[in-house]
């Protein structure tokens, strides 16, 4: 038994003899003769090389030719796009740029505008100046989806690099007439943001500029300040409403000039001008002043009154006889 467990050890050594010629010669002499022919090939081996020449043993110039192989053979080329090993290489390109733009200024503010697909290229001139011959219409909405979200960021804020990708995906009639807002939306030569407020049939013209440092910012209306002119403090809050939504009292000065309508009229048209002005100023105010309702106008006005009736609903008191 303990000669053929030898055996079975000797078979791991030299997986080459089979088990049972172990199990049956249990001896040495087997894995002797195996391990004296491998050292007999080495040694051959061996004296081949050292024939040839034993180039361990020589300088190896590390700068010859003939120890290098070619730039070319080293390495391989990379594609140009990232998107190149796939289906639509140049559609998938423009994806990642989007996708890359939006997720870097994801944070600045942006403006309802009406982007529609024909502010873009159509399904044609898109396939054709991209190359995209295997573009299909749920990748040109996609793509139309992108760029709108990039187009919708406030123009007084909008980075360069997206304004000259967004221009190079217009249409040529849009690029020749863009709408923007910047136009409208800027400051005058001394850095004043005007504005104009309405409420019902009040008008107010509102301009406001920030404070010098050290000074508490002022609030006229009509060349008067605000407690001479509106005495209840109701119109007064109203008025001051849009700069405690930005945190601004006392940080900016404020003209007003109102005409047209009562008191209530006025004191809106007012509030409303300034919530406008205060987002030409600073347009990073504008998405808290718009949920403020700051922007918005109220377009509610008085009913009329009714024939018949004491006021525009009121009933006159019935009486049974």
């Amino acid at each position: 038994m303990f000669k053929l467990y030898r055996g079975l050890a000797l078979a791991r050594l030299a997986p080459r003899i089979p088990v049972r010629y172990v199990a049956q010669n249990s001896g040495m002499s087997v894995l002797e003769h195996r391990i004296n022919d491998t050292a007999r090939e080495l040694e051959e081996r061996s004296s081949a090389r050292s024939s040839k020449g034993n180039l361990a043993e020589d300088t190896v110039n590390y700068g010859d030719s003939a120890h290098l192989r070619p730039d070319l053979a080293r390495l391989r080329v990379v594609p140009r796009d990232r998107a190149f090993y796939m289906m639509n290489p140049p559609h998938e390109e423009v994806m990642r740029r989007l996708n890359e733009l939006i997720q870097t200024y994801i944070n600045l503010p942006t403006v309802q505008t009406k982007n529609t697909t024909s502010t873009w290229l159509s399904f044609e001139d898109y396939r054709s100046r991209v190359g995209a011959m295997r573009l299909r219409p749920t990748q040109y909405k996609q793509f139309i989806k992108l760029a709108n979200r990039l187009n919708n960021i406030d123009p007084q804020v909008m980075p360069i690099e997206v304004e000259d990708l967004l221009a190079k995906l217009k249409s040529e009639n849009q690029q020749s007439g863009t709408f923007s807002l910047i136009n409208k939306l800027k400051l005058d030569q001394q850095g004043r943001a005007v504005a104009v407020g309405h409420r019902k049939t009040s008008s107010a013209r509102v301009m406001v500029a920030e404070a010098r440092e050290g000074t508490v910012g002022q609030i006229l209306v009509n060349g008067k300040p605000l407690t001479e002119t509106f005495v209840n403090e109701i119109y007064r809050r109203r008025i001051v409403y849009p700069l405690e939504v930005v945190e601004g009292v006392g940080k900016y000065n404020v003209f007003a000039t109102v005409q047209g309508g009562g008191i209530t009229g006025q004191a809106d048209a007012v509030a409303h001008g300034l919530g406008k002005a205060l987002r030409i100023q600073n347009p990073l105010l504008g998405p808290r002043l718009r949920h403020a309702g700051c922007v918005k106008r109220d377009l509610r006005e008085k009913e009329r009154k009714k024939p018949g009736l004491a006021k525009a609903r009121k009933a006159y008191t019935w009486v049974k006889r």
